[in-house]
């Protein structure tokens, strides 16, 4: 199954590149008597919020050139199987159409909302701009994470394998650590920083 999953990542990735897809966009979701959702997509997690301030880490995507396939990180929904759509962006609005999802309430919301862009040109927070990961030569499965400010603090770092599970997770009050991950299997993980308390999302290849 995580072969699978990897593959799947992978043609993706090979088929459309990085041309007009979702990263670092943001979107206003409208759906009249239901609460208004707000999505931020970061290079490979969509974050969510209710309010549209304190955004949460929802899922591991991947859109570009019209095909995108979503995955819930563990603890964030009840779905545990991969959602696969195709989307198109007229104007300031985004449009998802279902090629394949068993999960309802993912399927509705992305399907039956209207999604306005609430930004023009791309996002990119400063935040993770100055955010770096760096594999540590001499220790195998250790990677040095820092922020490039030094008056700004990482709060915390999660990582989830591409199932979505939590696998590594810890709390700082430093501008850069080293953490170990020797522990994890060889493969790609998506990891979440939490730089001043806003979400930095990255790839990691173990």
């Amino acid at each position: 199954m995580k072969g699978a999953f990897l593959i799947i990542s992978l043609l993706f990735a090979s088929l459309f590149g990085k041309a007009q897809n979702l990263s670092f966009t943001s979107w206003l979701g409208t759906k009249p008597s239901s609460p208004n959702l707000w999505f931020r997509f970061g290079a490979d997690t969509l974050s969510y919020s209710t309010g549209g301030s304190a955004y949460s880490p929802l899922s591991v995507y991947q859109g570009a050139n019209g095909a995108f396939y979503i995955y819930d990180l563990s603890g964030t929904a009840l779905c545990t199987d991969t959602g696969f759509y195709s989307y198109s962006v007229t104007g300031n609005n985004l449009f998802f159409s279902v090629t394949s999802d068993n999960c309802v309430n993912r399927k509705n919301t992305l399907t039956t909302y209207t999604w306005t862009a609430l930004n023009t040109g791309v996002f990119s927070p400063a935040h993770a701009l100055t955010f770096s990961v760096t594999p540590l030569v001499n220790e195998p499965g250790y990677f040095l994470v820092k922020t490039q400010e030094t008056q700004s603090t990482i709060n915390e770092i999660k990582i989830y394998n591409l199932f979505g599970n939590l696998v590594y997770y810890n709390e700082f009050r430093s501008p850069s650590s080293v953490i170990r991950l020797s522990d994890l299997a060889s493969g790609v993980y998506v990891g979440i920083a939490f730089v001043d308390k806003h979400p930095v999302t990255f790839k990691i290849i173990r």
